[in-house]
């Protein structure tokens, strides 16, 4: 999928993809697998692309999402709900493979806003490869290790990975490293394991390509929610020892529980890790600040609808909210907005 504009309003969105990779049913499934029930209304040929430039004067605001799941997830709400404020912003969701070109696209001005880690955006401003981006706000969000095989599945423990197919869902940032270090623990190691984008999770499985899928997703997690729907699974705990030497290696990840009932089919508790994931929404410095400035009154003003386009929207309320960053200088539009705000 490159492209996509949403409309909570009409229940619609237009999706722009690559139909030599995907069909358009599939495309529509994998939509349906994050908690969207969609259909395929119509198909036709793609508009010519555009260059970005200011959402409220013609041409689309391009909004850039790294690939984890809740940037991807939030940018869908961020896109439908820019649409319906007042003034309208005309934005197009385009998503990128990596945080890299999410953020080469930011600083090349072929997009003006992107949803990426906030670890990854400072590093990168730190290094010199953003230097065009600025902070508008970010949203601390926790993600859990799901460790998940097909209900038939003869494994029964992390251990019995050894020697398998297994498939690691591309989050990057707290969740890549997360993952990494519980797989080292259990005696793999992550590049053994098969990469996947969000959306490219379920045939595997299904399929027996893969023997189980390691996820460090937000909990309870949609996507995990959706692969019920398509077959029976399970998730196996990490052990004991897994645990004491993934928290003895980064102290700032957590144990966690994953409560029964999280899922179809879950009967018991099972123990994981977590670690909170921040990330960032961030604009390009020529950005008008008054459009800057909207986006924030639509995305934080408005939390009961912002969930409910996202309901990893949470991040940006309350505690979980990060008014700006320790690097990255802030847009005018976001030291506008919080100085309003007293924050």
């Amino acid at each position: 999928m490159k492209r996509a504009k949403v409309s909570l309003k009409d229940a619609r969105a237009e999706v722009e993809f690559d139909d030599s990779k995907i069909s358009p049913a599939k495309l529509a499934a994998a939509i349906d697998r994050l908690g969207f029930q969609s259909a395929v209304l119509s198909v036709g040929a793609a508009p010519s692309a555009q260059a970005a430039t200011d959402g409220r004067k013609g041409s689309p605001l391009l909004l850039t999402a790294d690939p984890s799941p809740p940037s991807r997830m939030m940018s869908f709400g961020i896109d439908a709900l820019l649409a319906q404020s007042t003034p309208p912003i005309d934005v197009t969701t385009k998503f990128a493979r990596t945080e890299a070109d999410a953020l080469r696209l930011l600083t090349a001005g072929q997009a003006q806003l992107a949803f990426v880690s906030l670890d990854g955006v400072e590093r990168a401003f730190a290094h010199g490869q953003a230097p065009a981006a600025r902070f508008l706000t970010g949203g601390r969000i926790l993600l859990a290790l799901h460790v998940i095989v097909p209900q038939a599945s003869p494994i029964r423990s992390v251990r019995q990975l050894r020697g398998k197919r297994f498939g690691v869902l591309d989050v990057g940032g707290v969740g890549e490293r997360m993952t990494r270090l519980a797989l080292q623990a259990i005696g793999l190691r992550d590049e053994q394991g098969r990469s996947l984008m969000m959306g490219q999770h379920v045939a595997p499985l299904k399929r027996g390509e893969i023997e189980a899928l390691v996820a460090a997703v937000p909990l309870p997690s949609p996507l995990v929610t959706g692969l019920t729907r398509e077959m029976e699974i399970r998730l196996l705990p990490l052990d004991e020892a897994a645990i004491t030497a993934v928290l003895r290696a980064d102290p700032a990840l957590r144990r966690e529980v994953v409560p029964a009932g999280s899922y179809e089919g879950q009967e018991t508790d099972l123990t994981s890790i977590a670690g909170i994931h921040t990330n960032a929404l961030v604009a390009r410095k020529d950005l008008d600040p008054a459009i800057a400035y909207q986006v924030l009154q639509v995305v934080l003003g408005n939390p009961v609808e912002m969930q409910k386009a996202c309901p990893f929207a949470k991040e940006f309320v309350g505690e979980n909210l990060v008014p700006r960053s320790r690097v990255l200088p802030s847009h005018p539009g976001s030291e506008r907005y919080f100085r309003e705000k007293g924050t």
